[in-house]
């Protein structure tokens, strides 16, 4: 139950979180600049982890690069636990960032699980989503142009969401078993 903080301004800076084995340690970090990086990886048990990246820059110092990393490695006990309820979400504004979520649930009974947003705004992003396991969902926004977004999910639910305004984009989609679903405007 330890929540994590982080405030960075300037460029060139890192942020490295990780949690292990543990429940409701959730992670706040806001970068303002360009060149900085995030790095989160939630390892849980029980009831979730939340992860909430902000970074922003502005020209000529650009492209910021987050991380989130969720596993959720459940755990046998009397009576029976199930990890659930990863949250995880990247903000970025600007331009030349890059983003990438992985997530992997755990339940032997259908739980919520594996939520993962990344909103990019400026020009030349790159987006990254990877979900397995549970009540998958992923939704990405990205506005400007020249932006990438990858949406990779396997087992479970399987909601993807991508909206991308403006020019030269490129959007990919991969789902893999149970309830698929995929929206692509």
């Amino acid at each position: 139950n330890g929540d994590v903080s982080v405030t960075q301004n300037g460029s060139g800076n890192t942020s490295y979180y990780s949690a292990g084995t543990s429940n409701n340690n959730d992670a706040f970090i806001n970068q303002q600049g360009g060149l900085n990086l995030s790095n989160v990886i939630q390892n849980f048990q029980g009831a979730g982890a939340l992860a909430i990246v902000e970074q922003s820059n502005t020209s000529p110092v650009t492209g910021n690069s987050a991380y989130i990393e969720q596993i959720s490695a459940g755990y046998s006990a009397n009576p029976a636990e199930f990890a659930l309820g990863a949250d995880a979400r990247i903000y970025q504004t600007g331009d030349s960032h890059s983003s990438s979520i992985s997530q992997t649930g755990y339940s032997d009974v259908p739980a919520e699980a594996n939520f993962a947003r990344n909103q990019q705004f400026g020009e030349n992003h790159g987006s990254s989503i990877s979900q397995s396991g549970v009540d998958n969902y992923a939704d990405v926004y990205q506005s400007g142009s020249g932006h990438v977004s990858l949406v990779s999910q396997s087992g479970d639910s399987n909601i993807a969401n991508v909206y991308q305004q403006g020019t030269l984009h490129t959007s990919s989609i991969s789902q893999v078993g149970n309830g698929a679903n995929s929206d692509v405007i």
